[in-house]
Parts: structure tokens; sequence; C-alpha cells
């Protein structure tokens, strides 16, 4: 049974919190991450802010340029739309 598009910005949300408090992501959680952006990024129900924000993280982890600054806007950003 497929997540609901809630049920993975949730997740999304839970791994960029993760990283904001730990300041890194694991191996394990980097890989979950990525394949929660694909999932999302294919979703046409998706809101297209969301899209932004979820092409913005994309970016950011395949270049590794994830900072606390970006991830604390990108939970702001979701925070007001979730």
């Amino acid at each position: 049974m497929p997540i609901s598009i809630e049920h993975k910005l949730g997740l999304l949300h839970d791994l960029l919190q993760n990283h904001a408090t730990e300041h890194f992501l694991t191996v394990n959680e980097t890989e979950q991450l990525q394949h929660l952006l694909v999932a999302l990024s294919k979703d046409p129900a998706l809101d297209p802010i969301l899209a932004n924000t979820v092409a913005e993280i994309s970016s950011a982890t395949e270049t590794n340029t994830i900072d606390n600054v970006a991830v604390n806007d990108w939970l702001n950003q979701m925070s007001t739309l979730i």
C-alpha cells in the first residue's frame, strides 16, 4: 500500500528536522531522503510551492550542499503549507 502525500511530507519534515538538530544525516537517512524526494517530485498532487521546495532540497542533496540555514528555511516553508 503506497503512503499518502501527507505521510511523505511528514517523513520529509522528520528527516529535515533530524538534520537540523544533528547537523548531519546517516547514510540510510540520506538514501531515504533521496528516494522520498524522487517520489514527491513525481507526484502530480504535490502543491506547486512544495514542488519548488522539493526541487531545492533535491538539488542540495545531489551536490551535498545541505546547510542548516537552508534546512530551517525548508522546514519553515513546509510548515506553512502542510
